[in-house]
């Protein structure tokens, strides 16, 4: 098994593509039942199987994750051979919390109101890892799926 197995409430709802999955390896609904019961440890391997599958489905759309606390955000670009990361920190300013769903707008207006200083850093990293493995691995540890990469680039203009 590449990833982890899906929890139960994961596996339910993806019923739809579980039982299509099923089918598609010539498993009916009998056989499930009766797998279940009696060959719980062939049971679990077709739902590593699946898991992968979705895992592996889900992983290779991701090009960027982000990583927020309220005073930090990470950002991590998913290249071919490497895995980039922007951040910035807010420090002395009470006013700034970087978990609230903010425009940069209005982010520049509350640095620029506060006593706060900002500190940029980045970093690269050639995978140690199959990158889908790095990707899972730090959503595991937390990091989301980030579909607009532009806080990405605008911690990159920044840095220059």
């Amino acid at each position: 098994m590449k990833f982890r197995r899906l929890e139960t409430d994961e596996l339910t709802a993806l019923e739809p593509e579980f039982i299509r999955f099923l089918a598609a390896n010539q498993v009916t609904a009998s056989d499930w039942e009766k797998l279940k019961a009696e060959d719980v440890e062939k049971a679990h391997g077709l739902i590593d199987l699946f898991s992968d599958i979705v895992f592996e489905k889900i992983l290779s759309g991701v090009d960027y994750l982000e990583q927020r606390d309220p005073k930090t955000i990470r950002i991590f670009k998913f290249e071919e051979e490497k895995v980039v990361m922007n951040g910035l920190t807010v420090k002395g300013s009470d006013v700034i919390d970087l978990t609230k769903d903010q425009d940069a707008a209005v982010l520049k207006q509350l640095f620029e109101m506060s006593a706060g200083k900002l500190n940029i850093f980045s970093g690269e990293k050639k995978y140690r890892k199959p990158k889908l493995e790095e990707i899972f691995d730090l959503m595991e540890k937390g990091c989301l799926i980030l579909k607009d990469p532009t806080i990405f680039d605008t911690i990159e203009k920044l840095k220059q």
